[in-house]
């Protein structure tokens, strides 16, 4: 293709034709060169398709722009306008949710299947450098603020734990943890952990 800026170009917008097709009319293109025949702005913004330089690109706005279009941030948006947000989502966007904000934090994130996951729902490791890997498994509980997380289900989180060798095993709830399951967590406060419908709101 190289050799043939005119194909070059007609691949380019074939392909830009398809991508906006696919996604509702947007698409982000980044190039470390512009297409031959190809004249575009040097502005950044979403209202078309533009190439962008490496200086534009690695500008902290231009970051903070492009992370408003990433696959979490509308559902961040959402959780920010209160905590009905929360009440709103289904136990897999909750799971979904919970993924995502591990990633943010620098986690390589395993998002389980939603079934048959032997109590857990996401599987996050973090290279701590000189202290070694961390490995937390993640089991989160979509219920009522009602329908408390009993010791039954922090059990079994704390036996997966061992069986899959990890650092830590962490309940994130919608509701809250019962006395019987918040007392064993904080007796194993070193390997089990909780978030709870307070952290969340918090």
């Amino acid at each position: 293709m190289a050799d043939d800026p005119a194909y070059e170009t007609k691949s380019l917008v074939s392909l830009v034709d398809r991508m906006l097709s696919l996604n509702n009319s947007k698409a982000l293109f980044i190039s470390q060169h512009l297409p031959t025949g190809l004249s575009v702005d040097s502005e950044f913004h979403f209202a078309s398709e533009l190439i962008l330089e490496r200086s534009i690109l690695d500008a902290p706005p231009t970051e903070v722009r492009i992370a408003r279009f990433a696959p979490s941030f509308s559902l961040l948006q959402q959780l920010q306008k209160g905590s009905a947000a929360i009440d709103g989502m289904s136990w897999r966007e909750f799971e979904k949710f919970i993924a995502s904000l591990l990633e943010n934090d620098g986690y390589v994130v395993d998002l389980m299947k939603g079934s048959k996951d032997g109590g857990v729902d996401v599987i996050a490791v973090k290279d701590l450098g000189p202290n070694g890997y961390f490995k937390a498994l993640w089991q989160a509980k979509k219920q009522t603020t009602s329908n408390k997380v009993g010791i039954s289900v922090v059990r079994e989180l704390a036996d997966t734990r061992q069986e899959f060798g990890a650092s830590k095993g962490i309940i994130v709830t919608s509701s809250y943890l019962t006395k019987g399951a918040l007392e064993r967590v904080n007796r194993d406060k070193y390997l089990l952990g909780k978030v709870d419908r307070k952290d969340l709101d918090a």
